[in-house]
């Protein structure tokens, strides 16, 4: 991974770099192993490899041409199936973003339609849970107006609301109005559970603004 490189080990049962897979290694009866880096974007996103059974030896140029002529097409299929992906989510990014546009101008109901926007990015992206939290009338709390499924019911219906001063995700967004991203909600002293929502590992939070002034935030 480091060097990007080749790697022969001819033998496997006792070079240091296999100790770590040793065990395995020997009831595979593996002697000797070839490793290719899987290079897409000048970044390693796999290896493929080469076993040697029974006996320690070495691997012919022919069959270090074969695994290299692999390597390569696998990672130009890689690299175009990553490109395909990335079309896609972009197409249904812009799809989405038609969709929510079409039903703001249909939707008059604020309760409705925050239900329905949160709905629809939860279910276009596969998300865990989405909910809109809105700055009340006091300007002091950030109230759930509108939440993704029975857990965003749940939290609407409990008249969840969150100190727009205190300690929180939702909270520093709202006072920085800047998006805030987690990626482990465990290493993040500022996130505060939900009984609802018992399973969230990562969250994304973004302010909701318009004309210079906070109207909320969109807590993924």
């Amino acid at each position: 991974l480091s060097t990007k490189a080749p790697l022969f080990i001819r033998d496997v049962l006792n070079d240091p770099l296999t100790a770590s897979i040793r065990e395995v290694m020997t009831m595979r009866d593996v002697r000797s192993l070839l490793i290719l880096p899987l290079i897409v974007r000048n970044e390693v996103i796999g290896t493929i490899g080469l076993d040697r059974i029974g006996e320690i030896g070495n691997f012919s140029p022919s069959q270090v041409a074969l695994a290299q002529t692999i390597t390569n097409q696998v990672a130009v299929a890689a690299a175009n199936a990553q490109l395909y992906e990335d079309a896609r989510r972009r197409a249904v990014q812009l799809a989405t973003i038609q969709e929510v546009t079409s039903r703001i101008t249909a939707i008059l109901n604020p309760e409705e339609l925050l239900t329905q926007v949160a709905n629809l990015l939860a279910d276009r992206f596969g998300y865990y849970h989405v909910h809109v939290f809105t700055v009340d009338s006091t300007g002091i709390y950030l109230v759930a107006r509108g939440g993704s499924r029975e857990a965003g019911r749940v939290i609407v219906n409990e008249g969840a609301r969150l100190a727009i001063n205190a300690v929180g995700i939702c909270a520093w967004v709202a006072v920085h109005r800047e998006t805030l991203i987690v990626n482990d909600v465990s290493l993040e002293p500022r996130y505060r559970s939900h009984p609802a929502l018992a399973a969230t590992q990562a969250e994304i939070v973004a302010p909701i603004e318009l004309g210079g002034r906070l109207l909320g935030v969109l807590d993924v």
